[in-house]
């Protein structure tokens, strides 16, 4: 059996990625990227419910608190009055 004999035309013409291959890659990251981010928020917000669920269901609600600047800000005690 003869060996395929390799030219350097063939070479060149056969060396690196192609055009469309290149797209194709392209548009499978975007569609990727874009179901991650219609995907993400619904999942965090399922997570939060069911982090508010359970401790609920222990009796009582957990608060976190975070150090946002209150200037300007209502306190309690003037949204009891």
């Amino acid at each position: 059996m003869q060996k395929p004999t390799t030219t350097r035309a063939n070479l060149q013409s056969q060396r690196g990625a192609s055009m469309l291959g290149i797209l194709m890659i392209c548009i499978v990251v975007v569609l990727i990227a874009v179901l991650a981010m219609k995907v993400t928020p619904a999942y965090m917000e399922h997570g939060k419910i069911k982090q508010a669920v359970v401790a609920a269901k222990s009796g009582g609600v957990q608060y976190k608190i975070s150090k946002m600047p209150t200037k300007g800000m209502p306190t309690s005690t003037t949204l009891l009055q």
